[in-house]
C-alpha cells in the first residue's frame, strides 16, 4: 500500500511540475511578445505591396494633403529664391515663422494686412492649399477659383486668387517654377482698391530664382 501510494504521489507532482512548466514558459512567451510590441522603438515595419495598398486606397484617392502635412514641411530662407526690394509702406515682421519664410505687415487707411510668402512642393495640390487657407480664416470652400494673371517688372507669370468671406479675405499670388512660391495677403476687414494696388505694387517688384 505504500508503494502505492509514492507511485501516486511521485506522479502527482511530475503532473504538477509539468503544468508549473508550461505556465511559466507561456507567460514568457507573452512577454517577448509584449516587449516586441510596444516596448522596443521598431516593433512596427511597415506594410509592403499589396496591404500597403490596401491601407492607402482610401485615404489617398484624391491625391489631397492635410494641414498637418503641408505644415510639418521645412521652411525656406527668403534669400535661396527671392530677390526683391520692397517700398517703406511694407514693414518686415519676421523671418522663418511657422510656414512662412518672411511675413510683413502694411498700414493703409488705418487697417493692418499682413502678408505671407511661402514656399510649397510643386506636386501638392493647389486646390489643397486653398482650401486650408480658406478653413483657417473661416471662409467656406470654392470648388473653383479665378485666376488673374500678372506679368512682373522682370518678365515673370504671377497669378493672382482672390478669396472673400463676408468680412475675411485672402489674396493669393502664386508662381510655379522648380517649387511653388506664394504669397497670401490676408485681410481682417476685406479688400479695397488701396490694398490691391499696394499687393501687385509688391509683386511687381519680385523676381522668383527658382
Amino acid at each position: 500500500m505504500k508503494n502505492i501510494t509514492s507511485v501516486i504521489t511521485l506522479l502527482l507532482f511530475i503532473s504538477y511540475t509539468s503544468i508549473s512548466s508550461a505556465e511559466v514558459n507561456n507567460q514568457q512567451k507573452k512577454s517577448v511578445v509584449k516587449n516586441n510590441s510596444i516596448a522596443k522603438p521598431n516593433w512596427w515595419k511597415k506594410p509592403s505591396g499589396t496591404s500597403a495598398k490596401l491601407m492607402n486606397k482610401g485615404s489617398n484617392q484624391s491625391s489631397r494633403m492635410s494641414a498637418s502635412q503641408i505644415s510639418t514641411m521645412r521652411t525656406e530662407p527668403l534669400a535661396h529664391f527671392l530677390d526683391f526690394l520692397p517700398d517703406n509702406n511694407w514693414q518686415l515682421m519676421s523671418n522663418n515663422v511657422g510656414m512662412a519664410s518672411a511675413k510683413y505687415q502694411i498700414t493703409l487707411s488705418g487697417n493692418q494686412y499682413e502678408l505671407a510668402i511661402i514656399r510649397m512642393n510643386k506636386q501638392i495640390p493647389l486646390e489643397s492649399v486653398l482650401n486650408i487657407w480658406q478653413n483657417k480664416v473661416g471662409l467656406v470652400a470654392q470648388p473653383k477659383y479665378q485666376q488673374i494673371p500678372l506679368k512682373t517688372k522682370k518678365e515673370q507669370n504671377i497669378n493672382l486668387i482672390t478669396i472673400k468671406g463676408d468680412q475675411k479675405a485672402i489674396l493669393v499670388a502664386f508662381h510655379k517654377q522648380e517649387k511653388y512660391t506664394f504669397f497670401r495677403l490676408f485681410a481682417e476687414h476685406g479688400l479695397n482698391k488701396e490694398i490691391s494696388a499696394n499687393f501687385k505694387k509688391f509683386l511687381n517688384n519680385v523676381y522668383i530664382k527658382n
